[in-house]
């Protein structure tokens, strides 16, 4: 009776599975699944696209990428000016250094010299060393690499948000990519469909 029983529901269970309307509920199912499937996809598509407009308007506030690209070139031209600038000043410095060394060594009654700063005559080695030790201010290297430290900064600035295009173009196209794959699943789901309504009714 057991085994009976089992090969019934066995039997009935093909026949259900075999029926039109068993296939036919699976089949909207399968499609259910698939629009629902879909549905989330364009939700995910929607948040992403959302995100990229927020940061495209950010971008936007920044500058243009050519604008950006020219403030990138007129600092990097800055900066050679400035590292120029600096070693010419590191060696009007060394110079000067060396001459404040010789004419401390000088004794104040010396021979009198010309001042290597004014050209005055004679000098003793006292007014020498004042104007060299101005000199030597003047000739100063700290305000030179402060401004190399700011354009230092503002080129990391500007290539971080150059970079920061570059990833945001690169999401578009991703996002684009995945909208134009989404749209041509919906339409071959919108294909079958048609074709099995034809079918049905031929």
């Amino acid at each position: 009776l057991v085994a009976f029983e089992k090969a019934a529901r066995e039997c009935l269970s093909r026949v259900e599975s075999a029926s039109p309307d068993t296939q036919r509920r699976g089949d909207l199912e399968r499609k259910r699944l698939a629009i629902v499937g879909l549905q989330e996809e364009e939700k995910a598509l929607e948040a992403g696209r959302r995100e990229l407009s927020a940061v495209g308007e950010d971008l936007a506030r920044a500058g243009s990428v050519e604008s950006l690209s020219g403030r990138k070139a007129a600092i990097e031209e800055d900066l050679l000016r400035l590292q120029e600038e600096i070693a010419r000043a590191d060696a009007q410095g060394a110079l000067l250094d060396s001459a404040l060394a010789y004419f401390e060594k000088l004794a104040p009654a010396s021979v009198p010299l010309a001042c290597p700063v004014c050209d005055a005559r004679p000098i003793d080695p006292a007014h020498a060393r004042e104007h060299l030790k101005l000199a030597l201010q003047r000739a100063g290297v700290e305000p030179l690499r402060q401004r190399k430290a700011e354009q230092e900064r503002a080129l990391t600035e500007t290539q971080a948000v150059l970079d920061r295009h570059a990833r945001w173009r690169t999401a578009v196209e991703g996002l684009s990519k995945r909208s134009e794959g989404l749209r041509a699943r919906v339409g071959e789901l919108r294909g079958k469909a048609v074709a099995e309504d034809v079918a049905g009714v031929l």
